[in-house]
């Protein structure tokens, strides 16, 4: 069974502990949705600075 790293390096007691992987997995989801806010803030904020007066930056500025 393949195990993350991080746990590889902890005494075995710990593989039994559900909250071991619990944690690890909350703080990857964490941080790829943090990863995807900031990336889809960003596309935002460039569409409204290339097309102010558009009222539909999309396809004005995709095409």
């Amino acid at each position: 069974m393949n195990v993350p790293r991080m746990v590889e390096t902890r005494n075995h007691s710990s593989y039994s502990d559900p909250s071991v992987y619990t944690t690890d997995k909350l703080e990857i989801d964490w941080k790829i949705n943090f990863n995807a806010q900031t990336i889809s803030g960003s596309v935002n904020i460039f569409l409204k600075k290339v097309c102010p007066d558009s009222l539909n930056p999309n396809i004005v500025c995709l095409f």
